[in-house]
């Protein structure tokens, strides 16, 4: 099973989908808090 079953791809987003993704595994990987994350 795919992630992108999760998702309601055929909205238009200001998001990229992927960068939220990560940017939440990320705070599960590592348990660092949203603010702390690094900036791109």
């Amino acid at each position: 099973m795919a992630i992108s079953c999760f998702f309601n791809l055929k909205r238009k987003r200001k998001l990229d989908l992927r960068e939220v993704v990560n940017a939440l595994l990320f705070i599960v990987l590592t348990g660092c808090q949203w603010r702390n994350l690094p900036s791109n």
